[in-house]
C-alpha cells in the first residue's frame, strides 16, 4: 500500500520534498521542507513562517505532492490550521534534532 510505504520513509528522513501549484503561475515548483509527523498529521514548517510563498500557494490551491525516499503522497485536501502554531513545530523539530 503506497500509504504504508510513504508513511515508513517518513521515519527515516528529517525533511520531504513538497510540490505545490504556483497561485499566480499555476506552474507546479518544489522544494524541501522540514516536518513534524504526529499521528495521521504531518506538520510542515514554512521558514518564513506565513510570509512563504508555498504556503501562501497553499491556501489557494490545497492539492500538494509530498516525496520521502522515492515515495510520494498527494493530497488535496490540506488542512491549514487558522492559527499557527510554528512554536509548537520548531519545538518538536528541536526535540528531533537531538
Amino acid at each position: 500500500m503506497a500509504v504504508a510505504e510513504f508513511t515508513r520513509a517518513l521515519q527515516d528522513t528529517e525533511e520531504i520534498e513538497l510540490t505545490v501549484t504556483g497561485r499566480t503561475t499555476g506552474r507546479k515548483t518544489s522544494r524541501p521542507v522540514w516536518f513534524v509527523q504526529e499521528g495521521d498529521a504531518l506538520y510542515l514548517l514554512p521558514v518564513k513562517g506565513s510570509d512563504s510563498a508555498w504556503f501562501r500557494n497553499v491556501l489557494e490551491n490545497p492539492t500538494v505532492t509530498l516525496s520521502a525516499d522515492k515515495r510520494t503522497s498527494r493530497s488535496g485536501n490540506s488542512a491549514i490550521p487558522t492559527r499557527w502554531s510554528g512554536r509548537t513545530i520548531l519545538a518538536a523539530l528541536r526535540g528531533m534534532s537531538g
